[in-house]
């Protein structure tokens, strides 16, 4: 049977950025807000391709995160991917990291797992580009509640001329419609039922042009949850 190609998802860019703590601080700081409920593993990287156009070092750690049934990289130096061409292979890409990886970048050629209990202290402030892990954790803490939203999404907003985007949780609640934004984390902003669901138009009425940039691209993930009911209805 042939298995659906999935989106690929490039997130990190709105949020404000952090002062870098080094790659391996970073990804166990992303591994400590999404929480034990989340599959995640702490990896050692290696580029062949440092120093030749590679956004990357020579060697750098990294987060995979299983969530949804597909698996993400996250790194401080341009946030969180999608790294699953296929819908359906959850188990194989997990059993097989490598040729993801190298779909990433040629030259990340070799790898290592060197996840452990947490080395160190964890600092207050989240990681650089820490969009999604920030939104995976507002929705796993939503879930805990004794009302959990009957339907949930994220969106991935892309303004003008950036290859990195930003990610927002929406989700419905008790009739109400809500946007969770990891860069104004404290805030819950409520929206219109009345406002189409198209991600794109979401998008721009959520965001005012950045830098004279609006966004001009959205991609959405649908989320489940035992609260999700898939009525739409809160």
């Amino acid at each position: 049977m042939k298995r659906m190609r999935l989106p690929v998802f490039l997130l990190g860019l709105l949020l404000a950025v952090s002062l870098r703590a080094g790659s391996l601080e970073s990804a166990y700081q992303a591994r400590a807000m999404l929480g034990a409920d989340v599959w995640s593993r702490v990896v050692r990287i290696e580029n062949e391709a440092s120093g030749r156009g590679s956004r990357y070092p020579a060697e750098f750690h990294g987060l995979v995160v299983a969530f949804e049934g597909i698996l993400w990289l996250y790194t401080e130096y341009d946030g969180t991917q999608s790294i699953s061409r296929y819908a359906g292979r959850l188990e194989q890409d997990q059993a097989d990291l490598g040729p993801l990886l190298q779909a990433v970048e040629p030259g990340l050629t070799r790898f290592e797992d060197v996840t452990a209990p947490t080395p160190f202290a964890i600092l207050g402030r989240p990681p650089p580009y820490a969009c999604f892990p920030a939104a995976v954790a507002r929705w796993q803490q939503l879930q805990r509640e004794a009302k959990p939203p009957a339907r949930a999404r994220l969106l991935a907003i892309y303004p003008e001329g950036h290859r990195q985007g930003h990610m927002v949780l929406e989700y419905w609640r008790e009739g109400r419609r809500y946007v969770f934004d990891p860069a104004r984390p404290t805030v819950e902003r409520e929206l219109s039922l009345r406002l189409t669901e198209d991600p794109l138009k979401v998008a721009r009425a959520l965001f005012a042009p950045r830098d004279g940039k609006r966004p001009v691209r959205a991609m959405h993930l649908d989320l489940e949850g035992p609260g999700i009911d898939g009525s739409g209805q809160g």
